[in-house]
């Protein structure tokens, strides 16, 4: 049904375990699950962080401020976490808004 689907756990990164963050330069690493279905996509970008949330059926932009890069990022289910070097970003597409 479903092909590869990213599987994160928040829980593991609350726990203080890597929870399977992905270096914009480096390839997804991708687990099959048949039960899991994310409902946010993320595209990175030099100057701007794109969400496609399924839930609202649209995409919610984030600007990036001068000199801010994406050192890493991870997608699971309806949250997207971003670390940058200057802040740690999340979007949750059940409130279609970063925090």
């Amino acid at each position: 049904m479903f092909n590869n689907v990213l599987i994160l756990t928040v829980v593991g990164l609350l726990a203080g375990t890597n929870p399977g963050f992905v270096s914009p330069t480096e390839p997804h690493r991708h687990f099959k699950h048949d039960d899991v279905m994310d409902e946010v996509s993320v595209v990175v970008r030099e100057d701007k962080l794109l969400v496609f949330s399924a839930i609202a059926d649209k995409w919610i932009e984030k600007e990036l401020r001068i000199r801010e890069t994406v050192s890493e990022y991870a997608t699971g289910g309806r949250v997207v976490i971003v670390v940058t070097n200057h802040r740690v970003l999340g979007f949750s597409a059940l409130v279609n808004k970063w925090n």
